[in-house]
């Protein structure tokens, strides 16, 4: 399922890079100038520029150098130590490694319990452990969630989510169920059409299922036919046998009664000693 995170991620760093230019373009001309806030916009610029290059490397997709930034910076344990750990957990993210990222938000979150987004990154952990990993605690996490935050401006993203793991794991009906009251109660949210495409695929797989099933039962009930035909017919030559013992022995009463089981049966097969 598409990650609208990872792409909001994307415009938020360009947006930032962009910034960032704008300033150094900024403090360069009045450098030129003469002006007197040379100084101290420098001073920013430099502060600010190590994260800067990680994100500008970040919006150029290239994920393993953002990275290292952020680690120098975070071993410096700055200002700066926090949002570098923000950066460097959507970069892993963004380089397909969710387990590193995942460990970087919880590191956030040990690190930082009271920060004013505490509950959007502990949900970002969430998502990663329940969404991408797959994981059982990492799923129950979402579900409680889910069950204790129903007025939570992040419960639509979280029912999303909890929708998207349904549908990875292939349970098709808790997946339709979800997909199906998410567009009810969400009928303008962006992934609308998404949950659309997944509802019907959920259908779809369902409506198979139930086809498996009928051919499976059919067939299940041929083979019972098959094998009552089966021993029916041994039944029969059993008797039959014992008919034709009991003639050659002139038991004639006990060859009739053979025979006549053999007629009740509904079955004369042609019998070769």
């Amino acid at each position: 399922m598409m990650n609208m995170d990872i792409i909001q991620f994307r415009r938020f760093i360009e947006l930032r890079y962009t910034t960032t230019v704008m300033v150094m373009t900024l403090t360069m001309l009045l450098g030129v100038t003469g002006a007197k806030p040379v100084r101290k916009l420098q001073t920013v610029s430099a502060h600010t520029n190590t994260l800067a290059r990680a994100e500008a490397l970040a919006a150029k997709g290239k994920w393993n150098q953002a990275i290292a930034i952020c680690d120098k910076l975070t071993a410096r344990n700055s200002a700066q130590t926090r949002p570098a750990l923000l950066l460097k957990a959507k970069c892993l993210e963004c380089a397909d490694s969710p387990e590193e990222a995942l460990a970087c938000y919880r590191q956030i979150l040990k690190e930082y319990p009271r920060a004013i987004d505490a509950k959007e990154i502990q949900l970002q952990a969430i998502r990663l452990s329940s969404l991408e990993l797959l994981q059982p605690e990492g799923i129950a996490e979402l579900e409680s969630f889910i069950q204790k935050n129903p007025n939570s401006p992040l419960l639509r993203q979280a029912r999303w989510w909890r929708a998207g793991v349904a549908y990875k794991q292939r349970e098709w009906a808790l997946g339709q169920r979800l997909f199906a009251t998410f567009l009810k109660d969400y009928p303008q949210a962006q992934e609308t059409g998404r949950a659309r495409e997944c509802l019907r695929e959920c259908e779809a797989k369902l409506a198979e299922l139930a086809a498996l099933d009928k051919r499976r039962a059919a067939s299940i009930a041929a083979a019972k036919v098959a094998v009552k035909k089966t021993e029916l017919l041994r039944e029969t030559l059993r008797k039959l046998r014992e008919g034709r013992v009991a003639m050659e022995k002139r038991r004639f009463r006990d060859a009739i009664a053979a025979f006549e089981a053999v007629r009740k049966a509904g079955s004369s097969p042609d019998y070769e000693p």
